[in-house]
């Protein structure tokens, strides 16, 4: 098969999401160039996103792989199936604009040491606030800070294109080169951070990730583990989902700093991270998410037992 770029979509028990997301791919001119896999999902619905777009691939695992392994499946039938130059790794709880992939495929094409391309990101319920702007790997807590995020997403920063260090999984353009030199998600993170570890591990190889402010992607946010329509920051006391997210924060904090870590990045970390747990779960005990609590310890064992600290 034969197209410049593939996009990989997973889907999980939110089909409505998938089938938005596929309709503004298809205006964009993109439809018989996806990959849906689908996380054995429990609720209905997977066949009719088949239905609708037959010119699609489906791909059912058997069971919850997770993020990272799930579009590592995708990567591979792309890798295997076609010979497009480049991947785009998109959530499929967004939309996109129908110049976002040509855009972020001129960026790619410019310098042969680009290897992820990345838009901006912005609420799907309310496009006028920044979800991604652009964003830098933190080392004291192994995670990324996006200037002005959930402020206004015309802001100065967040219109500026320009080299970064940390570009959200949410809606990444790879070369193909780069997945078939590096792999592509490390698939003991279940689910997140594993695109903090990758930005971390194409950095090391010297390559650049390039951010395009007129590339614009909608995005839902949190579409596979919402519990209603609004929409909580993943490590809030009033989270539902509260205990799975930090459980997977930790482990994979922990884990990624043991891998890509320099002695002065791991110390800075190892300063400041195990004081912003206590903080957290401080906040946690005084909210009553005693959860949260036991999700964070076993995240620590968890990292530690796979990590090469020990």
């Amino acid at each position: 098969m034969i197209g410049k770029t593939f996009i990989i979509l997973i889907n999980y028990n939110n089909h409505d999401d998938t089938l938005k997301c596929l309709e503004s791919i298809e205006l964009a001119g993109y439809g018989e160039m996806v990959v849906v896999v689908d996380n054995n999902s429990t609720l209905p619905g997977v066949d009719e996103i088949k239905a609708r777009y037959p010119e699609m691939i489906l791909i059912k695992n058997d069971k919850n792989l997770g993020f990272g392994r799930a579009n590592n499946i995708g990567i591979d039938w792309t890798l295997k199936n076609t010979n497009c130059e480049f991947i785009f790794i998109l959530n499929n709880d967004t939309t996109i604009n129908r110049n976002t992939i040509s855009i972020l495929e001129e960026a790619l094409s410019a310098n042969e040491n680009i290897a992820i391309a990345t838009p901006k990101i912005v609420m799907m319920d309310d496009p006028a606030l920044l979800w991604y702007g652009g964003g830098e790997i933190n080392w004291k807590k192994c995670s990324a800070t996006i200037p002005g995020y959930m402020g206004p997403s015309n802001c100065e920063k967040a219109n500026h294109s320009r080299y970064v260090t940390f570009a959200s999984g949410c809606a990444i353009l790879v070369k193909r080169s780069i997945l078939e030199k590096f792999g592509g998600f490390d698939e003991r993170f279940f689910m997140y951070v594993e695109d903090i570890e990758l930005c971390m591990r194409i950095i090391k190889n010297n390559y650049h990730i390039a951010y395009r402010h007129g590339a614009i992607v909608f995005h839902k946010g949190q579409g596979s583990q919402r519990n209603s329509e609004s929409f909580i920051s993943i490590e809030h006391p009033q989270n539902p989902n509260l205990s799975f997210f930090v459980y997977h924060l930790t482990k994979n904090r922990i884990l990624t700093i043991s891998l890509h870590a320099s002695k002065s990045d791991a110390i800075k970390f190892w300063i400041f991270y195990p004081f912003f747990l206590m903080v957290k779960s401080f906040q946690y005990l005084i909210n009553g998410r005693i959860d949260a609590i036991k999700a964070i310890s076993k995240g620590l064992f968890d990292a530690f037992s796979v990590s090469k600290f020990f």
